[in-house]
């Protein structure tokens, strides 16, 4: 009689225990997928933007090799120009056509002013025809332009090395965003599955 009674409550009890442990681990399953799959979310979401910034990173390396080399064009037309061209002419004698003559190749010039400069270089001012002072005056208006190419060239590229720039500061700040995201996801999963375990 009473022996059966106990043993019947003890077996309901354990019963309930069990349906409740059972309970209990499917809640932890869900539970477990949900807290994993918001990690892996935030991981996936940390990976897409480093790439993201990595690709940034790239076209602003890119972008500030050009505007260093563009500006290393201009600083030698700017010194060749000053050196070889005006302060010859200041002094009175020609340009210096041997050191000219590679920026020459980068001018748009009429064939006839090509041919007669080797001449008109070696003269003096005093030396030289109406003819050839224009024939220079030419010369030093293709270099001005050539110049001020460059120098819009550069201040184009100063201006889209900015955006880079931006963009890539933009990307880094959303890449440390995600990844505080991903480091939070983790370390409360990790919490949970240390609380869960006991």
């Amino acid at each position: 009689g009473e022996e059966e009674l106990v043993c019947s409550k003890l077996d309901a009890e354990m019963e309930g225990w069990k349906r409740t442990a059972k309970e209990a681990e499917a809640e932890f399953q869900v539970w477990s997928a949900k807290w994993r799959t918001a990690l892996d979310d935030a991981t996936a979401a940390a990976s897409a933007s480093a790439f993201a910034l990595d690709e940034k990173l790239s076209v602003q390396l890119e972008a500030d090799g050009k505007l260093a080399s563009m500006q290393e064009d201009i600083a030698a037309w700017e010194k060749a120009f000053q050196a070889h061209f005006v302060k010859p002419m200041n002094a009175g004698r020609g340009p210096n056509l041997e050191e000219i003559q590679p920026f020459l190749e980068c001018l748009e010039l009429e064939k006839s002013l090509k041919r007669a400069l080797p001449k008109i270089c070696g003269k003096t001012r005093k030396d030289r025809s109406e003819q050839e002072n224009l024939h220079l005056e030419q010369l030093e208006v293709a270099f001005g332009l050539k110049i001020s190419m460059l120098t819009e060239a550069v201040s184009n590229e100063a201006a889209a090395c900015a955006r880079h720039n931006t963009a890539v500061r933009e990307a880094e700040e959303e890449h440390a965003r995600k990844k505080e995201v991903q480091e939070q996801c983790s370390n409360d999963f990790q919490a949970a599955m240390k609380q869960q375990r006991g």
